[in-house]
């Protein structure tokens, strides 16, 4: 009737998939598996310190953020302090070279505080990953999957990590009680209880 009304002389009706390249739903999910290079890194980042205890050892974890977002991780065992959090910044002093600032605290070339060539490259893989943009519930997800030679050391990092974590972000999981959809709240997860308001599973309960 459109058509009719604006004066045409031909209609024709493609439907959804008929013919390839004719016509092109926008209702349709972007499939393409996209690539992209790592936002460059300014010369000082806003950064945090946390102190934290896995199987009787002390942690030091250092996350630098971009955008109030975990960026870069750095993190030793052992750490001379006994503050248990530090905001700061982390300045890049020379190639592959980072120290930490703050009014309390101040640490030299970051990377060398991991002690074994595996912790070293541990943290360079999780830091590659952040900046380019894989949300830390993935990562957490990777660590926990991951059949770990440094097992404590990389538990310590993905505790720290879920401090960054939104509130109500979905995991993969599901509530082996109830079946709900695990959620994030305060860094710990728990269940969303939609399919039981009584639930209480908590994995930090």
């Amino acid at each position: 009737m459109e058509a009719w009304k604006q004066g045409c002389k031909g209609l024709t009706v493609y439907v959804d998939e008929c013919r390839t390249g004719v016509l092109v739903s926008t209702d349709k999910k972007d499939t393409e598996f996209k690539q992209h290079d790592a936002p460059k890194r300014p010369k000082e980042l806003e950064a945090e310190f946390h102190q934290i205890k896995v199987k009787g050892t002390n942690y030091g974890i250092f996350i630098g953020l971009l955008n109030s977002k975990p960026y870069e991780v750095f993190a030793f065992s052992e750490p001379n302090t006994d503050k248990k959090f530090i905001k700061g910044i982390i300045r890049k002093s020379g190639k592959g070279e980072y120290e930490f600032n703050s009014d309390t605290y101040h640490v030299i070339n970051l990377i060398s505080l991991n002690g074994t060539a595996e912790e070293r490259t541990f943290t360079l893989m999780l830091s590659g990953l952040l900046r380019h943009g894989a949300h830390p519930k993935f990562i957490i997800d990777w660590i926990s999957k991951a059949e770990l030679e440094i097992t404590s050391f990389g538990v310590s990092i993905a505790r720290i990590l879920k401090k960054y974590i939104s509130d109500n972000t979905e995991s993969k999981e599901l509530c082996p009680n109830c079946q709900s959809k695990i959620i994030y709240i305060n860094g710990c997860k728990e269940c969303s209880r939609e399919n039981n308001p009584n639930c209480t599973y908590s994995k930090c309960g």
